[in-house]
Order: C-alpha cells, then structure tokens, then sequence
C-alpha cells in the first residue's frame, strides 16, 4: 500500500466516530505508556526502560501517520 493510498483511506475515515474512537483509544494507550515512565521499578531497569521507550516510538508514530491529537497535520502540536 503506498502512502497516497493509506492517506487517502485515513482521510475517508476521520470523520466517522469509528475512527474518533479509535485515535482516542491509541491517544489514551501512549499516555498509559508515558505513565509507566513514573513506576519507581522502571528506574531499576535500563531494559525495561528501553523497551517502554521503544513502545511510545511507535505509538507516536501510529499517531503521527492517523492525524492523531498531538499530530493533526504529521507534526508535533506545540503548546
């Protein structure tokens, strides 16, 4: 599939409440990820941590590619 074919397909969905529900649900996975970040055990292991960190690179690449909250247009949303 190439990337003007999923762009486009991603562009068909945006606007049902399938695809709403399913950015919410990957949106609420990353920040699930990023908590764990907190978890005093995380700290004893460097594995572990990269392995979280591998995890949250690609959440946040999913959400780059689907539009996501914190990527509406491929990018960072700054604050």
């Amino acid at each position: 599939m190439s990337a003007n074919t999923l762009d486009r397909a991603i562009g068909s969905l945006r606007n049902t409440d399938e695809f709403k529900e399913i950015l919410s649900y990957l949106t609420n996975s990353r920040e699930n990820l990023l908590e764990e970040f907190k978890r005093p055990e995380m700290l004893e292991s460097s594995l572990a941590l990269a392995n979280l960190a591998g995890k949250i690179e690609q959440m946040d690449q999913l959400l780059v590619e689907l539009g996501g909250p914190y990527y509406p247009n491929g990018k960072l949303k700054q604050s």
